[in-house]
């Protein structure tokens, strides 16, 4: 390796003109080529080994280098951002889950633009079922890919921490049904936590005092009662207010309109928060989901821009913004988390 020039009483630390070093040593190497170990570097130089292991992290963190577990430190190829798909058409699907991951991915792009990144996207199942995931698609993660996921692809977590992959988990607060083996995998992630638990409340306590005795609650992925954040916060109020609990779990959006139509003849509600399907609707949601003009109706997590003269109640969260920001947070050193408190619009 060519001799890094380092001042020890020059006012700039050691690990700064060590990671500046090495990315002028990097700049003239092919990627692929092998680093001296941390070890030798230290011996070389005469550095501490926190002064070089920090600046190997630093580095990696930019995706200038890699690291292969048993095999050591080598140039990375070029940076890239991985953006996960559960099924090839997600995208152009008018869905509310697909239009949160739309949002997100535009967010992404324009970071990507701005910073000179690469990006891809993988369509990870054949039948947009979390339990087929194609494995396949993985074999070239490694150490210097940008990973964005979300709860959905939780059998890939550990799949993802071995590869060393720098991964941003975005998240509704629905943590606790990942298995052990996922939740280990995720200790030294990015996380982007929605708090979708305030956007509930704010939403169902708006009902309650305009005097609503019966509200409903119609959403997709509740995987255990005692895991979901939106129906144990839904629970938790309707037990406050002595109000029976009317739940039910949205299987697919294609049925939202038989479940929302059965729910309320069996259990007529004033009252139903449930997924956005305000463009599926194509703008009259009441309608499309076979309900009265009197019952109110409140959108969770939308994607959308619901006008207020459309009169539902709802929550979201700036998607797109969440994109980018999940970029500049997979280039900093360390792992940081971020909560995002709803955007909340209430009407009756």
């Amino acid at each position: 390796m060519q001799t890094i020039h380092l001042q020890r009483k020059c006012g700039i630390s050691l690990h700064r003109q060590l990671v500046s070093e090495l990315r002028r040593y990097i700049e003239h190497k092919l990627p692929g080529t092998r680093l001296p170990s941390e070890t030798a570097l230290c011996r070389q130089y005469g550095l501490a080994r926190m002064t070089v292991s920090k600046a190997m992290k630093e580095l990696e963190a930019q995706g200038v280098l890699e690291r292969r577990r048993g095999s050591g430190t080598y140039v990375a190829s070029e940076p890239n951002l991985v953006f996960l798909l559960p099924y090839a058409d997600c995208l152009s699907d008018v869905d509310y889950s697909n239009n949160q991951l739309r949002l997100h991915f535009s967010g992404i792009m324009k970071a990507a633009h701005d910073f000179h990144f690469r990006v891809e996207t993988l369509a990870v199942s054949p039948t947009n079922n979390p339990e087929n995931i194609d494995f396949d698609f993985f074999r070239h993660i490694t150490s210097a890919s940008r990973v964005f996921v979300t709860p959905w692809f939780y059998k890939v977590f550990e799949l993802l921490a071995e590869r060393r992959a720098r991964v941003c988990l975005r998240h509704n607060q629905n943590l606790a049904f990942l298995p052990p083996s996922a939740r280990a995998a995720i200790g030294g992630w990015c996380l982007q936590e929605m708090d979708c638990k305030t956007g509930v409340e704010r939403v169902i306590r708006f009902w309650l005092e305009r005097g609503c005795q019966r509200i409903a609650l119609l959403v997709p992925y509740i995987f255990g009662e005692n895991d979901h954040a939106v129906l144990m916060t839904y629970s938790r109020l309707m037990r406050e207010a002595g109000l029976p609990e009317i739940f039910q779990e949205l299987q697919i959006m294609d049925s939202h309109p038989r479940q929302a139509a059965a729910l309320y003849e069996h259990f007529p509600f004033d009252a139903l928060l449930t997924a956005d399907c305000w463009k599926k609707a194509g703008g009259n949601p009441k309608a499309y989901l076979g309900l009265p003009p009197t019952v109110r109706l409140g959108f969770a997590g939308s994607a959308e821009v619901i006008p207020a003269s459309a009169g539902i109640s709802c929550y979201s969260f700036p998607f797109a913004q969440m994109g980018y920001e999940a970029v500049q947070m997979l280039t900093l050193p360390e792992p940081t988390q971020r909560t995002y408190a709803p955007q909340v619009l209430l009407k009756d």
